[in-house]
């Protein structure tokens, strides 16, 4: 039954309505059924991944997919690109994917995601200019994740740096 809902969701990905600005990347797919079967073909795609089983260990299909949604579902549930130059947003972006960060995903693990989710869209039938829109977006989201991921590691050697200084200070 789960492929047969799978192969009928794969069927209306390819029939999607026809594009305008209002709509958003979801709509242009078919709609949240349509995505949850996209998050879920990523998501068993990033299970099989070894590099990322150190991240996702212990972690079941369905909870990988609940962090993969929240990270996707803000760039696309918009009807254009994220300003991944506005601070607000970046730190929109952060707080509503702190567990990744949690977790210890960085940029490498980052460009590993996104080597998965351009394969679930291409196992998804999702049309090529389609295709580049989500690209895209999934690239804003990687410049953000990178950017903040260097600026913690930043803050965790600078806050290093002070305890260790403290303590030979104290010593």
């Amino acid at each position: 039954q789960t492929l047969l809902k799978r192969t009928q969701a794969k069927k209306k990905i390819m029939t999607r309505p026809s594009s305008t600005s209002t709509q958003s990347l979801l709509d242009l797919i078919g709609g949240e059924s349509q995505f949850t079967f996209l998050i879920m073909t990523f998501c068993e795609r990033i299970q099989g991944d070894v590099e990322l089983q150190t991240i996702f260990q212990n972690m079941d299909v369905d909870s990988i997919a609940h962090l993969m949604r929240n990270l996707l579902s803000f760039a696309f549930e918009s009807t254009s690109r994220v300003d991944t130059q506005d601070e607000d947003t970046q730190t929109r972006i952060l707080l509503q994917n702190y567990a990744l960060f949690a977790l210890g995903v960085n940029s490498n693990h980052f460009r590993n995601l996104q080597v998965h989710f351009e394969a679930a869209l291409h196992d998804s039938w999702v049309e090529d200019k389609l295709f580049d829109e989500f690209r895209l977006r999934f690239e804003d989201l990687e410049r953000v994740f990178d950017q903040a991921g260097k600026d913690f590691e930043y803050s965790l050697v600078t806050e290093r740096t002070m305890v260790a200084r403290m303590t030979v200070n104290w010593a």
